[in-house]
């Protein structure tokens, strides 16, 4: 390997994988632009995480370098972690951090993302996997260096940039942390394919150096001079690359890490500003529609205050429909009504309803969680004490007009169903009972004379069928394939019930 790399370094090879080959270099003809600075992204159940005294505290919206983060003096006794890491990608309307297309990398912004993060030399989080990293977001009970608490949170809060963070809250504990690789230098991984696979900035293949085809991880930016540029493709090594994509984290361990862990949390938004736009056919987000990065704690209250009244005046036109039409009528209503999806949508709603009421009475108590009113010249029916300012959220919890007509579109659902199920049984039993009576039909007159009639075998043409085997002799290798192709029946196929009650839940669409 030592050889490769005094090779790599006399044709003048550039390690730094974030920086584009220089125009008029050696093989620039053959060699078309690569972009390399891609996201990584996190393992299923792991998300992102940074460190505070690299990158500072708030990590939202889009992604702003502070060269030098102030941090308050307790969270200078050791190294403090907070949700999101920087990523190529725009903000979406609704608050999602949204990658670029292949090949539109290099017009992209940055945004703070959980899903994934720009790992590599020359990137905010570098290649040495000690700024930003993908954890597990569940932790044990406390952290035993630190009176074995869980959680420390202050209770006063100061909103806005003054420097005061005593009401943000912290987590403590144990935490599983995703391997990352280090892709500093592509030549270390040459001998593990996966992890170089992992590394945006290299590339594993085949290369001809000193005139001998070199297996190897390169920089993706490398190209020896004179050779036509080839796209990356994986080792053919059986199915065991393959297989391994299947496996969480690829058969690696995740390692065990005490850490102190700033939270992020939550928003719903049922229509921000500008999702018109961006889905004309969207309408209103439901909860079960949600796709946005959570928020840390001041930028939480910012936002909460926009979106509680937006929240409210849907609680309320949902809870009017509910006690108005939709239940008292619900036992007359057609089949043909989407009486699922209402009922999805009342019980979604009311749900994160709450939940955002628990949040703004740990994050925004009392007056600092007050908010408008009125909504659009509507008179919102939220919990308050003077006329104009909503002190809580009201999500209709206790109400039982409410509850009884979501119960009563419930039944009519339930009733629709059956009904559904019961003519789709009877429509098969037709079909099933014309079908043998064709049959019937065919058999009669089948035989004049004794002799075979069109479509009937003769006896000696059905001895025949008998004696001739079912699959023609085939050598040991060709029958080895037919097995392997044959598919595995884990049990009985499903009968016609099963696949009316898909029908039926998809002839509902449940969205926006």
């Amino acid at each position: 390997m030592s050889a490769v790399r005094s090779l790599l370094h006399d044709l003048g090879a550039n390690l730094s994988s974030f920086e584009a080959a220089a125009p008029g270099a050696a093989g620039a003809a053959e060699k078309p632009a690569v972009k390399v600075s891609e996201n990584v992204g996190c393992a299923p159940g792991f998300r992102c995480m940074s460190l505070i005294s690299e990158f500072g505290m708030e990590h939202n919206g889009e992604y702003e370098r502070v060269t030098t983060p102030i941090l308050p003096p307790r969270f200078e006794q050791r190294d403090v972690w907070e949700w999101g890491c920087p990523a190529l990608g725009n903000m979406t309307a609704e608050g999602k951090c949204k990658p670029p297309k292949p090949g539109e990398e290099a017009s992209a912004g940055m945004c703070w993302s959980q899903d994934s993060l720009l790992v590599g030399p020359k990137t905010p989080c570098g290649s040495q996997g000690d700024k930003c990293m993908c954890v597990k977001p569940v932790g044990s009970d406390g952290s035993i260096g630190y009176g074995n608490k869980s959680r420390e949170i202050l209770p006063e809060f100061t909103e806005g940039d003054s420097g005061d963070y005593g009401g943000v809250e912290v987590v403590m504990g144990n935490f599983q942390v995703q391997p990352m690789p280090h892709c500093g230098d592509c030549m270390d991984l040459s001998a593990n394919w996966e992890e170089c696979k992992q590394c945006a900035n290299c590339s594993y293949g085949t290369k001809v150096l000193d005139g001998r085809p070199t297996l190897a991880c390169y920089p993706k930016d490398f190209q020896p001079p004179g050779q036509p540029f080839v796209v990356e493709e994986p080792p053919k090594a059986g199915d065991e690359y393959r297989q391994k994509d299947y496996v969480l984290l690829q058969g690696q361990e995740a390692h065990e890490q005490d850490m102190w862990v700033i939270p992020q949390y939550p928003l719903w938004d049922p229509q921000p500003h500008g999702v018109e736009k961006e889905a004309p056919e969207g309408g209103q987000i439901f909860p079960f529609q949600m796709n946005t990065e959570p928020l840390s704690n001041e930028a939480w209250v910012k936002k909460y205050h926009e979106a509680a009244p937006r929240i409210q005046a849907l609680m309320d036109n949902i809870a009017m429909r509910l006690k108005n039409t939709w239940g008292p009528q619900a036992a007359e209503t057609d089949c043909s009504e989407p009486l699922e999806e209402r009922v999805v949508k009342a019980n979604t709603a009311r749900h994160m309803c709450k939940e955002m009421q628990t949040l703004q009475g740990t994050l925004a108590p009392g007056q600092l969680g007050a908010f408008p009113r009125k909504a659009e010249g509507q008179t919102l029916r939220c919990e308050f004490e003077r006329k104009d300012t909503c002190l809580k959220l009201n999500c209709y919890s206790k109400d039982d007009d409410f509850s009884e007509a979501v119960s009563m579109m419930k039944r009519r659902n339930n009733e629709c169903r059956t009904e559904m199920e019961e003519k789709a049984a009877e429509e098969a039993a037709a079909a099933a009972k014309a079908e043998k009576g064709k049959g019937k039909a065919g058999g009669k007159g089948a035989k004049v004379g004794g002799k075979a009639q069109p479509g009937e075998m003769s006896v000696k043409d059905l001895m025949k069928e008998e004696e001739a085997p079912l699959v023609e002799d085939a050598p040991a290798e060709a029958r080895k394939e037919v097995q392997q192709a044959m598919p595995l029946l884990l049990g009985p196929p499903r009968g016609a019930e099963r696949v009316r009650r898909g029908d039926f839940l998809c002839a509902v669409s449940v969205g926006g």
